[in-house]
């Protein structure tokens, strides 16, 4: 069993770009384009972008089970919060004004839809399951290339190994020495 927490603070970067046209086409007259369409209009067309602080904190639980003396099964759960993140649903603001739609009347107000930035958080959750494998790995008598220390490991490469080491693998790959 084994559980815990982390959080993370720092900068999100986040950016919109609203654009749109409209073509009209009236039988034997040119298609004409006009910019904007029903909720991209010259009230809120253009790039915008902004940092933000935000903070992602992030908890988990984990089992595990021993099958067999080197077999073990393992089940986990997380869930992950990100504060003010932008989503294309919260900037968009479904307040339109008829008159600007294209063709657009001159001087028309409220100037609608405007943008306004709408930082909403996301939550995610995750179930993970896995299943690990252990094998003995037993070093013979240590080649000339590692060299014995006086603990009786053998330095290897920047990992000091017992003369019996266990492997594991899942997810990865990690060695554990244990002494025997």
């Amino acid at each position: 069993m084994d559980g815990g927490g982390r959080i993370a603070l720092g900068s999100t970067y986040q950016s919109c770009n609203i654009t749109g046209n409209t073509t009209v086409t009236v039988p034997g007259v040119a298609p004409a384009t006009s910019p904007g369409g029903l909720l991209a209009l010259p009230s809120n067309i253009g790039s915008y972008s902004r940092e933000v602080l935000t903070f992602v904190p992030e908890v988990g639980y984990h089992l595990g089970y021993f099958v067999t003396e080197t077999v073990r099964l393992r089940a986990g759960y997380t869930f992950l919060y990100w504060s003010s993140v932008a989503r294309a649903g919260n900037v968009i603001n479904p307040n339109v004004n008829p008159n600007l739609l294209p063709p657009s009347v001159p001087g028309a107000q409220p100037a609608q839809p405007a943008f306004n930035w709408n930082g909403t958080g996301i939550w995610a959750q995750g179930i993970d399951l896995g299943l690990e494998w252990r094998f003995k790995y037993r070093s013979a008598n240590p080649s000339p290339s590692k060299r014995p220390t006086p603990s009786g490991t053998t330095a290897c490469r920047g990992w000091s190994f017992t003369r019996e080491t266990i492997l594991s693998s899942a997810c990865g790959f990690s060695a554990r020495s244990r002494r025997g």
